[in-house]
């Protein structure tokens, strides 16, 4: 009885140790379970927010794309826009040229003061020297343009009788003040010349380049020139 006993006393020993370890296991399990469910509340929370940034730079992404579609667009109208043709309105007004509206010349019939047509000219040596100077590989032989609004200047630099560089200055507008002054004359032919290395230049670069007009500086060309600002019309 007695050893029945003792075997039966190490049994419920043996059981309740048994018992104490899976109470411990329990709780660990427990507390295992908690932090499983912490990580997976996380997890969802990260997801959540994950897909929330997903679809925000997908939106950016899709706003950053119209965007460029629309700066390929404006890129394109900016190709197709001649921002000379704006900055100078090259036109006509009846008989006359104009540029911005400016009347390059003057009629018995219609009088236009030299206020207008020596805006007019600084306005096309403007023009040449900005299109000229927009291009590296170009330079005038012989000339400097000098836009300085109604009183613009074309230099001229040429051999002299000595062998040396000679410079003239060339006064590209006229006045009633000076009558019989032919120094606008011969800024125009100069003008003139200056348009002509430039054309001539483009056509080595562009074969297929043609002036709408085309124009010989010849000595009557300059007679035509003296007879406007001579006799006054």
């Amino acid at each position: 009885l007695e050893s029945g006993t003792k075997e039966l006393q190490l049994r419920l020993q043996s059981l309740r140790d048994e018992r104490q370890h899976l109470t411990k296991e329990l709780a660990r399990l427990d507390e295992e379970s908690h932090k499983l469910e912490e990580l997976e509340q996380m997890f969802f929370e990260d997801a959540n927010d994950f897909r929330y940034a997903l679809e925000n730079v997908s939106d950016q992404h899709a706003a950053v794309r119209q965007k460029i579609r629309e700066v390929k667009h404006h890129l394109e109208v900016m190709k197709s826009t001649n921002v000379f043709d704006d900055a100078f309105h090259i036109y006509n007004d009846g008989h006359f040229g104009t540029i911005n509206g400016l009347r390059l010349g003057r009629l018995t019939s219609v009088e236009v003061g030299w206020e207008e047509i020596n805006a007019a000219l600084g306005q096309c040596v403007l023009l040449l020297d900005v299109l000229t100077k927009r291009v590296k590989k170009f330079t005038l032989k012989g000339f400097e343009l000098y836009p300085l609004g109604i009183c613009s200047e074309i230099h001229e630099t040429k051999k002299g009788t000595t062998g040396g560089l000679k410079k003239s200055i060339h006064q590209m507008y006229g006045s009633q003040k000076l009558f019989g002054y032919s120094g606008c004359d011969k800024a125009l032919e100069c003008f003139l010349e200056c348009m002509n290395q430039f054309c001539r230049w483009i056509q080595t670069q562009d074969k297929k380049f043609k002036m709408r007009y085309q124009f010989w500086i010849t000595f009557t060309f300059h007679f035509f020139f003296l007879h406007i600002f001579h006799k006054q019309n």
